[in-house]
């Protein structure tokens, strides 16, 4: 018997508007695919199938804290909010609330530089 010493990783997505089952689906593979490119072990995900409600982000928070959870991803920053702001305040609550890391997998693109003009 061989015991998978890989740590654990949560991950938590959101069904966004116009996603649908086969969207979650995939959505579920490509974070189980992360993992393991990660050396992880691709444990619960938790998925937000309401917009703006957070019952699976919090029961994610709960979770990791009961079961020493120490890393969770997530597809991209919108699975957090739309909103970059708010995206980034979540992901730092959630490293504070787990004391541990939150992975994206598509990082949000940056920012197109801005022409400086004298």
């Amino acid at each position: 018997m061989t015991t998978d010493t890989r740590p654990l990783l949560f991950g938590y997505l959101r069904a966004l508007p116009g996603m649908g089952i086969d969207g979650v689906v995939q959505t579920h593979r490509q974070l189980a695919e992360f993992a393991k490119d990660q050396g992880f072990v691709l444990g619960n995900v938790f998925v937000e199938a309401k917009w703006r409600q957070l019952t699976s982000w919090v029961a994610l928070t709960e979770r990791c804290k009961r079961d020493g959870v120490r890393n969770v991803v997530v597809p991209s920053p919108q699975h957090l909010s739309a909103i970059a702001v708010l995206a980034e305040i979540m992901r730092e609550e959630i490293q504070s609330d787990i004391g541990g890391r939150l992975w994206v997998v598509e990082p949000a693109p940056e920012a197109p530089e801005q022409e400086v003009r004298s």
